[in-house]
């Protein structure tokens, strides 16, 4: 077991008082010192078995990261192919409205037209009875 001494303030002033003032008086001087246990490092085999337990529990939690990894990349390339079918979806759509709006203009021209044409009187054909 290891263990350390500790002096309080008062100790190690007082030391120092004395090997300042009389020299060689240190070897005679009797001192209290207190102490307090130093708790001992583990025994080497206690140490390895803590650190298998501690590898063992890094090693699943690293599977069950891995796991997770993988289920997100999963989810992710999913998401990418969906991405790319809806935007291949818009732009058909996009496509689809340009067309109906293009009709939609020409349709409003035509009207355009038939109101600034004037009114005139359609020739009758052949068949329809004439009245006199």
């Amino acid at each position: 077991m290891l263990v350390t001494h500790r002096f309080s303030n008062g100790t190690l002033i007082s030391l120092q008082h004395i090997v300042n003032a009389r020299p060689g008086t240190m070897s005679r001087m009797r001192f209290r010192a207190t102490t307090e246990p130093v708790s001992a490092p583990p025994a080497p085999a206690d140490m390895v078995a803590r650190l298998q337990a501690e590898l063992t529990t890094t090693r699943v939690e690293l599977d069950t990261v891995r796991a997770e990894r993988d289920q997100l990349r999963g989810l992710l390339a999913d998401l990418l192919a969906e991405q790319v079918q809806l935007r291949a979806l818009l732009a058909d759509t996009q496509a689809q409205l340009a067309a109906v709006e293009a009709a939609r203009q020409q349709t409003r021209q035509e009207l355009v037209d038939l109101k600034r044409t004037p009114f005139t009187t359609r020739a009758r054909s052949d068949d329809t009875p004439h009245a006199h």
